[in-house]
């Protein structure tokens, strides 16, 4: 038994050995033959293997096959691999079934498609076995070269780098695997998966394509059959494009994404979609279309469908910010965009397309209908209809290409052409557009470069205007160009402007440098101007421009004639211009200048009245001079109302190595210019200086000498000279921009008259102040600096030196200027805006109207906008009429819509003064803030009146208010101070008037109020009241300034005071009550008092003297007096000698009695009590405290 297992195991052994090592020693090729002729009994096909082979049974059973060729014996087309590999299962190849476990397939190539017929055409084997019983664990084709073909069309599609890895169950099915594709170097991954062919001999296919770097993804999930060698198939197909970056220089960042799906059924020559579902844009903010279509294949395939939806809302699937939404053809563009690079299909495809309603712009458009063609290279518009705002409706035909270049036929018809240009233009003015019906047809080509319209005709209000006109932008070296050839019996160019500006909306349009116009107009509007007879033939190019005829018979009642020739093209230009302009009026020309130069245009207008009629002649002439370069002549004379004018300039550049522009800015110029007439005034309005000067209607003489090259230093004389008045300039000046412009000049003016910084009062000529100066001028980048300023204003010296930075916002300034003198309140009005009172306002002065006074008016103008500081130094500053500082310093500072005097000392009434002032421009008005502190002043100079009180003053005083106007501003103004008053007296109130009335009544006088008070004036008046000091403090507060119950040291007598002053009206409302220093009293021991109470103008107050406590005393004391004589006489009393006076004592010892307190208390000011007459002149503060 162990011998025969030994044999057993030992045959097992030898036979394992010869398995493994024996193939390697066989020579398979020489059983090529077997090879090729059992394939091809097992395949059907012709079967050819032209490499080496190669077999192995372990570990595994593997063939490998090299060179491998195969096909249909009657067909040539054959397919070729570089390697086929076949591992079978070793347990399945034992059993005897067809179990692979691993085949692979390298450099395969092979061709398939369809015939004519539209039947496949490709090697399908008719194989000997059973189908079923084969199957393959995992296939891989590596490096395939797939070419399909369709012989209808005559198309052919070659897949490159074909792989594809995956399973087959058993040959017919199932399959599933994935792979990808090269086509035209692009990679296409893609997935298939398949059934198992049915009994019907149909399969079920699904197959996708997501490509990594393509935005194009597809999806299809059939059935397929094949009846004959026809496929036909059934199923749904999906295409969908991600979102992706736009392309450079379009509107939008990106191309939104779409999607479309449909139910497909056909066959190779044509096929059925239904139900098809195009999405356009992300799912939140969608267009979704619905419809079918019509599939032709073969030699001219072609897609006919209908797509259709109840409502388009373009705005929100562009999602364009606020500004573009709004602008309907910046939206329409971007949305030209995103489609062009959406629409590009393999076929061509005719799509009708229909929705209820789309909103662009803000608006609905209505029955959008457009039947459209598709291709690789843009999209046909058979027809495009809509109806738009304004009830308006729009036809459109023609090719929309790459890049957004449209070339078609327009027509558009608008019932209401303002609703329709609003809605274009998001412009809310009705008057934007025209009021009557609107046609417009024409053939339309725009692109990036052009827009062309041929054929114009456009019908609106009774304008018609017909011919052609195209505009091109400039690009790179080449300059904008206008071609225009327009007919038209009356046009208005606003209305046309208006409506081109809504449809082209923010298009940037440079000046045209070439082109050419030909145009004829019987009456035409510009710029709210009438022109008759206007005719226009010109052209320019690079060879240079010639005008044949540019004639204007009436333009706002000028006539204008313009022709003439320049050569350009020979190596120095050469012609001639001529310019004839007559003028009755110039509104015309003023309204046209006022559009290019609107400040120019605002000089001249202001000008025009007293420049007419205008009579003008100009001829320029070109002419070749030495060294290529060229001489330029220009010569203008004529009349301009009372002005005559006369110039004559000459210029010599280089035209060769420049442009004809370029040239004339470095020509070397010399011009003389000379302007005269018999009005002054008229002469200064239009050299653009009436803002700063005044002149007499006199004789007056501008000249004019400047030599130079325009883009360098040109030289310049200028004088002005008007009777005794002459104003000089000498010099070089830099002309360019702002920041580049420079100058250098020496400026005198003698006996000019400046115009004031304030206007005048309506009603009140102006008053020039008169100046004679000398002032170096220099400005260079951005910098204007006056140096050596030295003459005299109004009379007043001026010193110093001033900078401003105009480059810099808000301007700034820095300086140092010396005064000979100053009105502050003048000069403060004119910086805050303060309004000016006329005729109204004087007229008034007599009555208690504040705004005699303070204008109601608001302030008129904003704070300077200025920054920066300047340091002034005046010998007098004038505060009121009467009274003014002497040698006063300071710094007046500038802000963002502040001013303020910081610093300020000097010298006022004897003493000292300090203060302070800063102004605010708020949006509740002009805000004030002050201090002002002064020191041992003179009271009878500093205060208003006429010196009643006298000493040595020292205040010190805050306040602040805010308000629109200056009576605002006044009445608003709260603060506190203090003063102090020494060695003083105060005039018209003598002590002594006691003792001369008590006198007078012991003599006989009468108690009588009138006559009492008639002698107590009189007995104040003698004499006055010295006050060795005073002192108290004050309160402000709407706009009154308030002293109550000061502590007052009186001599011979005791006083007490308390009032107020208004402020706003300056009216002073004051009581004064005096007491007798002491001596022999009545009964209660009693003093006798005097009350003076002063009510009215504060420089001018009315006096009225109080005497009724004085007469109720004197009555006592009589009374008194008698008693004692009875007492007397009936022995009561020893008899004494009668006082006829009451003795003075130390002031300081008496006290005022307490009953005699409550019955002299002084009442409050009245306010109920009109204030009397106030002076018509503002005033300050300063003019309140310190007089008039």
């Amino acid at each position: 038994m162990q011998t025969t297992l030994l044999a057993v195991a030992m045959a097992i052994i030898l036979a394992l050995v010869t398995a493994l090592v024996g193939p390697l020693f066989i020579d398979w090729n020489s059983y090529r033959g077997e090879f090729e002729t059992r394939a091809s009994r097992l395949t059907g096909l012709d079967f050819r293997v032209t490499g080496a082979i190669d077999a192995r049974l372990l570990p595994t059973p593997t063939i490998t096959l090299q060179g491998v060729e195969f096909g249909r014996p009657d067909e040539g087309s054959r397919v070729r691999a570089r390697l086929l590999r076949i591992e079978f299962a070793l347990g399945a190849f034992a059993r005897g079934e067809w179990r692979i476990a691993d085949a692979r397939l390298e450099g395969a190539e092979f061709s398939a498609g369809l015939d004519p017929s539209g039947r496949l055409a490709w090697p399908l084997p008719k194989l000997g076995f059973d189908l079923e019983a084969v199957s393959i664990a995992r296939l891989q084709v590596q490096d395939a070269r797939a070419t399909l073909a369709d012989a209808a069309s005559d198309s052919r599609l070659v897949l490159e780098k074909l792989d594809f890895t995956g399973e087959l169950r058993s040959l017919v099915g199932p399959v599933k695997g994935d792979g990808s594709f090269v086509i035209a170097g692009q990679r296409y991954p893609y997935r298939i998966a398949s059934s198992r062919i049915g009994d019907d001999a149909g399969t079920k296919l699904r197959f996708m394509i997501d490509p990594i770097d393509q935005p194009l993804a597809a999806e299809a999930d059939l059935s397929i059959w094949i009846e004959r060698g026809m496929p036909r198939f059934d199923g749904n197909v999906q295409f969908a494009r991600a979102v992706g970056r736009a392309p450079a220089g379009a509107d939008s960042l990106i191309v939104e994404p779409w999607r479309v799906s449909s139910r497909v059924k056909g066959d190779s020559t044509a096929a059925v979609l239904e139900q098809i579902e195009f999405q356009y844009g992300p799912d939140d903010r969608a267009i979704r279309l619905k419809g079918g279509a019509d599939l032709r294949l073969g030699r001219q395939p072609e897609f006919n469908g209908t797509l259709s939806s109840p409502q388009i809302d373009l705005d929100r699937v562009l999602a364009l910010p606020e500004t573009r939404r709004r602008r309907p053809l910046a939206a329409v563009k971007t949305f030209a965009e995103s489609l062009l690079e959406a629409s590009r299909l393999p076929i061509p495809a005719a799509l009708n397309l229909n929705a209820e309603s789309v909103t662009l712009g803000g608006a609905t458009l209505v029955r959008l209908a457009a039947e459209v063609k598709v291709d690789a290279d843009g999209i046909d518009i058979k027809g495009l209809e809509l109806r738009a705002p304004g009830m308006s409706q729009l036809r459109l035909s023609g090719r929309l290409g790459p890049g957004v270049q449209f070339a078609g036929s327009a027509k558009l018809e608008a019932s209401d052409p303002r609703a329709f240009a609003a809605w274009l233009g998001e412009r809310s003015d009705e008057q934007s557009g025209s009021a009557g019906p609107l046609r417009f047809t024409g053939d339309v080509a725009v692109g990036v470069e052009a827009i062309t319209i041929d054929q114009l005709k456009l019908d609106v209000d009774r304008m018609t205007v017909a011919g052609r006109l195209a505009y091109t932008w400039a690009r790179d070296d080449r300059p904008a160009r206008l071609e225009a050839a327009l007919n038209a019996p009356e046009i208005d160019f606003d209305r046309v402007q208006a409506v081109a500006k809504a449809v082209l909306g923010d298009s940037a349009f440079d000046w045209p440098r070439e082109g050419a116009l030909s145009l004829k107009i019987a009456r035409a509007v510009v710029a709210g101007v009438e022109a008759k007879q206007a005719e226009v033939e010109m052209r320019g190019d690079a060879n240079g421009f010639e005008i044949a005829r540019l004639a204007v018979a009436d333009f706002g009642g000028a006539t204008l004639a313009v022709k003439g020739r320049i050569d350009a093209a020979a190596r120095s230009p050469r012609g001639a211009l001529t310019l004839e302009v007559d003028a009755r009026a110039l509104d015309g020309i003023v309204a046209l200048v006022e559009k290019i130069a609107p400040a120019t245009g605002e000089q001249l207008r202001r000008s025009a009245a007293r420049l007419t009629p205008l009579t003008l002649r100009a001829a320029l002439g070109l002419d070749p001079a030495a060294a290529g370069n060229t001489a330029a002549k220009l010569k203008l004379d004529g009349r301009a109302g009372t002005l005559r004018m006369q110039a004559e300039a000459s210029a010599m550049g280089d035209t060769v190595t420049r442009g004809i522009f370029a040239a004339l800015a470095a020509a070397k110029l010399e011009l003389n210019a000379r302007l005269e007439g018999d009005d002054g005034g008229a002469l200064i309005e239009l050299a653009g200086l009436d803002r700063f000067l005044t002149a007499e209607k006199r004789p007056a003489r501008l000249t004019l000498a400047a030599k130079g090259a325009l883009d360098g230093d040109l030289a310049v004389d200028a004088q002005f000279a008007a009777g005794t008045a002459n104003i000089a300039g000498k010099g070089t000046v830099r002309l360019g921009e702002r920041a580049n412009a420079a100058a250098e000049l020496n400026l005198k003016l003698t006996n000019a008259s400046l115009r004031a910084p304030r206007p005048a009062p309506p009603g009140r000529p102006a008053e020039p102040l008169p100046a004679s100066l000398t002032a170096g001028l220099a400005l260079r980048d951005g910098m204007l600096r006056l140096t050596e300023v030295t003459g005299t204003v109004a009379g007043a010296s001026v010193r110093g030196q001033l900078a401003l930075g105009l480059q810099q916002q808000p301007v700034s300034i820095d300086g140092d200027i010396e005064l000979g003198a100053l009105d502050l309140p003048v000069a403060i009005g004119a910086a805050i805006g303060m309004p000016a009172q006329g005729e109204r306002a004087a007229a008034s002065g007599a009555s208690a109207n504040a705004s005699a006074l303070w204008p109601a008016e608001p302030f008129e103008q904003p704070l300077p906008s200025l920054n920066g500081q300047v340091a002034v130094k005046a010998a007098r500053v004038a505060l009121t009429p009467k009274l003014a500082a002497r040698d006063v310093r300071g710094t007046v500072q500038f802000g963002q819509g502040q001013l303020s005097l910081q610093d300020i000392e000097g010298g006022i009434a004897g003493g000292r003064v300090s203060a302070e002032l800063t102004l605010l421009r708020r949006a509740d008005g002009i805000g004030a803030r002050t201090r002002v502190r002064l020191v041992g002043a003179n009271a009878a100079e500093l205060l208003p009146g006429d010196g009643s009180l006298s000493g040595r003053l020292t205040l010190d005083v805050t306040a602040e208010g805010t308000g629109m106007s200056p009576v605002a501003l006044m009445g608003s103004l709260a603060g506190s101070g203090s003063f102090t008053l020494e060695s003083a007296g105060l005039a018209r109130i003598d002590p002594a008037a006691f003792d001369n009335i008590v006198r007078a009544v012991d003599q006989g006088l009468p108690i009588d109020a009138i006559r009492i008070r008639d002698r107590v004036d009189a007995a104040l008046a003698r004499g006055s009241l010295g006050i060795t000091s005073a002192e108290g403090a004050i309160s402000i507060s709407e706009g009154q300034a308030r002293v109550s119950n000061p502590t007052v040291r009186a001599q011979r007598a005791d006083l007490a005071a308390n009032g107020s002053v208004n402020l706003i009206d300056g009216a002073l409302d004051a009581r004064l009550i005096l007491f007798a220093a002491g001596g022999a009293a009545a009964a209660a021991e009693t003093r006798p008092e005097i009350g003076i109470v002063l009510r009215g103008p504060v420089d001018t107050p009315k006096r009225t003297t109080e005497v009724a406590a004085l007469a109720g005393w004197l009555a006592l004391r009589a009374v008194e007096q008698q008693s004692k004589k009875l007492d007397v006489l009936e022995g009561r009393a020893p008899p004494v000698q009668p006082a006829a006076t009451a003795p003075s004592g130390d002031p300081t010892a008496a006290k005022v009695p307490s009953a005699a307190k409550p019955k002299s208390a002084a009442p409050p000011p009245s306010q109920a009590q009109s204030p009397p007459p106030a002076p018509a002149r503002p005033r300050s503060l300063l003019d309140l405290l310190f007089g008039n």
